[in-house]
């Protein structure tokens, strides 16, 4: 269980790992398969004779302290009838267990499957996932918050750091794109950072990575809400406007005016049916552009600064150098359009419900 710096092994168990699991929570293993999804962790579905079980491996760069944090979290969640998948504890009563330099955790299987973006009802489930899921996390008031680590660090620190990258590799040796955009970065970054500390509204613990692999799907209901690596206080509007992003913002197409990379009707829809779980989000709506940009910000400055600092390839970096612009640009340039139409959403929502 060797951990990779943000990467998941995509293996099965040996035999040593094997025993280690059996001694350590009383079960006999029949059975294990690798899940497909999810970038951080290993996870494998396990056939135990207590019945179906998930092991989740971390990646040697999560703390124990961090990944107990999450599991806290995980069942306050379960406990307040939020389908999470619920956390075992070990023979020894805790729920994080070491394993040479990295830990794991033994969880409930939930069935059911991911939806597809194409499927109908893709905004009222992931919408009302979302809603229930950030209307918890707000009544849990932890003392102390753990972040993952890629999000643990500011976003100047971000933006230094790739600077200094960019510096060392000398002039002619940048990409021309991103040669091109450091003053833009900087003056977004300062903007950005100067705007979240005028904020007048509470963090709150939000999700960080919600999107369609994050819901489990059965028999028509959510039937599993998952993934709580990136677990941070931020503002609500975050979460919504990742999924958002990723679902109805088209980053690919080459030459596309940003107005019509916006869905701009699903952006409606998508406050619409979030609001009807959520009505107090009418308060927060004005702060979703900025924590777009946040989000841009969070990409642009990880890919590139990745890239340049040697911690990913070549190829990564050419498939993603310019796909997260619009990130940044996008709310930067149509903010106030972002927040009528999220309005529009939300008026829509209290005359009909």
């Amino acid at each position: 269980m060797v951990g990779n710096q943000r990467l998941r092994e995509r293996r099965c168990l040996n035999e040593n790992e094997i025993l280690d699991i059996q001694d350590k929570y009383g079960l006999k293993i029949s059975k294990q398969k690798p899940f497909l999804e999810g970038m951080r962790s290993n996870t494998l579905f396990l056939e135990t004779n207590f019945g179906k079980k998930v092991i989740k491996i971390y990646p040697n760069n999560f703390s124990y302290d961090l990944i107990k944090f999450q599991t806290k979290v995980c069942n306050y969640m379960n406990s307040k009838g939020v389908p999470t998948p619920k956390i075992f504890s070990n023979t020894k009563d805790c729920l994080v267990t070491p394993y040479q330099d990295a830990h794991y955790i033994i969880m409930q299987h939930l069935q059911g499957k991911p939806p597809t973006l194409d499927n109908p009802k893709i905004i009222p489930w992931t919408f009302k996932g979302l809603a229930l899921s950030l209307n918890t996390l707000s009544k849990f008031k932890p003392k102390e918050v753990y972040v993952a680590p890629e999000i643990d660090i500011s976003l100047t620190e971000q933006l230094n750091e790739l600077k200094e990258a960019i510096r060392r590799r000398g002039e002619g040796k940048v990409d021309p794109i991103v040669e091109s955009y450091q003053g833009r970065l900087d003056n977004i970054c300062q903007h950005v950072e100067t705007k979240l500390n005028n904020l007048n509204v509470s963090k709150q613990l939000i999700l960080g990575d919600y999107n369609s692999g994050s819901l489990l799907i059965k028999d028509g209901e959510i039937s599993g809400i998952l993934d709580f690596d990136l677990l941070h206080l931020q503002h609500k509007g975050y979460d919504f406007m990742h999924i958002f992003d990723i679902f109805f913002i088209d980053k690919k197409s080459k030459n596309l005016p940003l107005e019509k990379r916006v869905d701009w009707e699903k952006l409606k829809d998508s406050m619409m049916f979030y609001s009807k779980f959520d009505p107090e989000i009418v308060d927060q709506i004005y702060t979703f552009p900025l924590m777009h940009q946040v989000l841009g910000l969070r990409s642009i400055l990880d890919i590139w600064g990745n890239y340049y600092s040697g911690r990913s390839d070549r190829k990564y970096f050419e498939e993603k150098k310019e796909f997260y612009l619009p990130r940044l640009e996008i709310p930067t340039k149509l903010g106030e359009r972002i927040i009528e139409t999220l309005n529009e959403g939300y008026m829509e929502a209290s005359k009909r419900f």
